[in-house]
């Protein structure tokens, strides 16, 4: 069950209201994040940027990735009742991991057009086409030493015209030869809207 406030972090500082552009609802972020932008009630592109810019920073903080482990990231699943782009929200997670240098990534096994065109690849240099000098060896491919996934999900409450909504992401890393966890954390928003026309 989410909490009924969010926690203090660097991201999450002051409280402000922001005022949707559409549906005749005022929405606040019960603890904002950084700019006075408009905002609407469900999952938005500002969303998506305050949760994967915290999850980096805290994992960035950890210290541990002094050898630039390799890394596989699993698509986010959503688990709200919202069209979520999660891959956008995966894809943010890894770039910025990446472009930090602290670790590096293999091909998730989840982005079968790239899988399938490295194979393609690999099948071409072993044919009698290539140049066997320049040609990938087959068997050559790097198993990850840490899979990172997560997990996005929502809870809704309303109180006459006032509805309040969560958003709760999870994000964890484990090490794939012992299946330990070894850091996972957490991060909620919070908005409240309030109706200004009658009805919902």
């Amino acid at each position: 069950m989410f909490k009924s406030t969010i926690r203090a972090a660097p991201l999450l500082v002051a409280a402000l209201l922001l005022v949707a552009c559409g549906g005749g609802m005022k929405t606040a972020y019960v603890e904002d994040t950084r700019s006075s932008e408009a905002t609407n009630f469900y999952f938005s592109h500002k969303d998506l940027q305050i949760l994967a810019d915290a999850m980096v920073d805290d994992l960035l903080k950890q210290g541990f990735f002094s050898e630039k482990p390799l890394v596989r990231i699993s698509q986010v699943k959503n688990s709200t009742d919202e069209h979520i782009d999660t891959k956008a929200i995966t894809d943010s997670i890894r770039t910025r991991l990446l472009r930090s240098g602290e670790m590096r990534f293999v091909t998730d096994v989840g982005e079968k057009g790239v899988k399938d065109e490295m194979v393609k690849e690999l099948k071409f240099g072993e044919s009698a086409l290539a140049d066997s000098s320049t040609a990938p060896e087959v068997g050559r491919m790097q198993a990850a030493k840490y899979h990172l996934f997560g997990e996005i999900a929502s809870m809704e409450t309303s109180a006459g015209k006032v509805k309040e909504r969560y958003f709760k992401f999870t994000l964890s890393l484990a090490e794939v030869q012992s299946g330990e966890l070894v850091w996972a954390n957490e991060k909620e928003i919070l908005k409240k809207g309030k109706k200004e026309a009658v009805g919902w």
